[in-house]
């Protein structure tokens, strides 16, 4: 009885959302893909996305980067780096991925991320995906949709502190603690 109350509520909410997943999946008619063959393409250009273009940048590796920032995305244009703005599931189109040597997955919510290793693998099957995690249900999550590696930030950062130790115990015995 209750159900029956709420039914037109939920269809309609059912409806909504669908609606907005639809809207936000769909890639801008003005972006074209890029050209670029061997590239690394970077999805999300925060804290950890910035830290990884600057190191590869460095070494010279071609970019290709998604920020859904025009900001961002102007000044990499500006230095020269191939980029555009947008919802990362919605424009990953653009990256070429079919031609792509990586993608480093930089998103901080589990579930965007996700959607974009599940698209990204779809489209090369060899592509080298990194997605990085908060927990281990979450690169459990990334694992299933395709991603070749998960790197939890807590993690790395416990073991990079352990290993600044003088006489670091061994890795196995720090992974069996944890």
């Amino acid at each position: 009885m209750a159900l029956d109350r709420l039914r037109p509520w939920l269809d309609a909410r059912d409806r909504a959302g669908a609606a907005a997943a639809a809207a936000d999946a769909e890639e801008p008619a003005e972006v074209e893909a890029t050209r670029q063959r061997d590239h690394t393409v970077i999805v999300g250009y925060g804290r950890i996305g910035h830290w990884i273009g600057e190191a590869l940048s460095k070494a010279g590796v071609p970019l290709f980067v998604i920020d859904e920032k025009d900001d961002i995305v102007d000044r990499l244009k500006a230095r020269n780096i191939e980029a555009v703005a947008g919802y990362a599931p919605g424009i990953l189109r653009a990256a070429n991925l079919a031609q792509a040597k990586a993608l480093l997955v930089a998103l901080p919510e589990a579930f965007e991320a996700g959607q974009v290793v599940a698209q990204a693998r779809a489209a090369n099957r060899e592509l080298f995906i990194v997605a990085h995690a908060h927990s281990d249900a979450e690169a459990a999550y990334l694992s299933n949709y395709g991603a070749s590696a998960v790197v939890q930030g807590a993690r790395e950062i416990a073991d990079a502190m352990v290993a600044q130790l003088p006489t670091p115990p061994s890795a196995m015995h720090l992974a069996q603690g944890s």
